[in-house]
């Protein structure tokens, strides 16, 4: 990490090793600096159920704001308190209630986009309902009923992303903030019983939308045509692709959603370096 000081996002697979204590302890050490000491997103890829390495690196680098955990952790987390602050958190897998608190305990005032790729416990739930008014971003690969309540406590959310419309339970609309300017949704894993119907009472409830992004399977829809226009009168734009997708952006602030992978980016991570 010598070569790379103004570092911005640090990606880490390892299957065989428990700890880094020792490594760190040694860049740390350093005289001079050998190490990138503004790093802001941190991806945890693969490491080990009983590995130390999540809380060593956060500990290491304290400046990360977007954090990626794509694995399943089972080992406490410190005593000691987490000093950083998320911006967004990513989980593949649904941590515990005791790991997700600490990651967030001092993210109270600083946490804006939440991804959930895996259902979420009771504990896990009622721990991110406090999270919820503050959230700008929300996306559920899976849906439940602790989703649905998660979901309602949101209610400053920009952006939503899901992996298909559920019916039980349903995704009420009438629960669903008022300030979504986006809704992603990939049709075809949406449960057998929902239609394009109920989109169309998403877009003509929601009188702040403004951009509805979709796979193609909602445009096989007889009455595709129909939502089309109730879509242009309204003023909201369509976005469609073969297969849909779900979001695969860059750890970066943002003032409006989607937020893309793009090269304007660049400038944005350079300065935070």
């Amino acid at each position: 990490m010598e070569h790379v000081p103004n570092l911005y996002e640090l990606g880490v697979s390892v299957s065989r090793i428990i700890s880094l204590k020792a490594t760190l302890a040694n860049l740390k050490n350093s005289s001079p600096v050998l190490y990138p000491t503004h790093l802001k997103a941190l991806r945890i890829v693969e490491c080990s159920v009983q590995s130390h390495i999540l809380y060593e690196l956060l500990d290491f680098f304290p400046t990360v704001e977007f954090l990626k955990v794509q694995v399943e952790i089972v080992v406490p987390p410190p005593s000691t308190p987490a000093n950083f602050h998320l911006y967004e958190l990513s989980m593949s897998r649904t941590l515990s209630t005791e790991i997700t608190t600490w990651l967030l305990s001092a993210s109270h005032n600083s946490l804006r986009i939440l991804e959930l790729r895996d259902l979420p416990s009771a504990g896990v739930c009622n721990l991110l309902v406090q999270y919820g008014r503050q959230l700008q971003s929300f996306r559920a690969m899976r849906y439940n009923m602790n989703t649905a309540k998660l979901l309602e406590a949101c209610r400053n959310l920009q952006e939503l992303v899901i992996l298909g419309l559920p019916t039980i339970p349903t995704l009420a609309v009438e629960k669903l903030p008022p300030t979504l300017e986006h809704f992603s949704l990939v049709h075809r894993h949406s449960d057998p019983g929902m239609d394009i119907a109920d989109v169309m009472v998403l877009v003509t409830t929601l009188s702040n939308l403004k951009l509805l992004t979709f796979d193609h399977k909602l445009k096989d829809d007889p009455q595709y045509e129909l939502f089309s226009d109730i879509c242009v009168k309204k003023g909201i734009e369509v976005q469609s692709s073969v297969n849909g997708s779900w979001p695969n952006d860059e750890p970066v602030k943002v003032s409006r959603f989607p937020r893309k992978r793009t090269t304007l980016n660049f400038r944005t991570m350079n300065q935070d370096c």
